[in-house]
Order: structure tokens, then sequence, then C-alpha cells
């Protein structure tokens, strides 16, 4: 399957810097899940991350200590058939 796009989807993440609103991260989730899930990428603005690169390390690190059973939970849907996720997700 081939998708076709003329620019590269702006997804604004403001909605994660602000007070709690539901039906704003539905709107940014539905957003978030249509960029991925036709052109696989996305310029994201607005960012709220302040993450340094140790703090994004670690984060993997704790990623990858956990069992293989919780990592398979976001595998791709060519290591776990039946999964909806085809182009993102964990590969052993």
């Amino acid at each position: 399957m081939t998708t076709t796009f003329s620019s590269l989807p702006i997804i604004d993440l403001e909605a994660l810097k602000g007070p709690k609103s539901s039906a704003a991260f539905t709107k940014l989730s539905q957003q978030l899940y249509n960029a991925f899930t036709t052109t696989g990428f996305a310029y994201l603005i607005n960012t709220p991350l302040t993450f340094d690169h140790e703090e994004i390390f670690n984060l993997t690190r704790e990623f990858f200590a956990l069992p293989l059973d919780q990592k398979m939970k976001l595998a791709k849907q060519s290591l776990r058939p039946g999964h909806s996720n085809t182009y993102r997700g964990y590969a052993t």
C-alpha cells in the first residue's frame, strides 16, 4: 500500500501545555494517529518536551529493561499478527 501526500503534516502540541481538556486531547490524538498511519511523519510544533539527552537515554533503558511480554504489547503487526500498528512499534 502506498500513500501519497503533498506536504508534511504540521501538528500543534499546545494542548499538552495547557489545562487538561478531553476534547483537546481527543483532537490531538486523532491528528497524531492520522499523520503517523498515513504519511508516517509529522512536524511537531509547540512541544512541551524539556528532556535532556541523559533523560532520554534513561527512558530508553527503562523501556528495554521491561519484560518481553510488556514490550510485545507495542510490537509491530509483522511481529504480532492482528495488531493494527503496521508502521511503528517494538521489534525484536
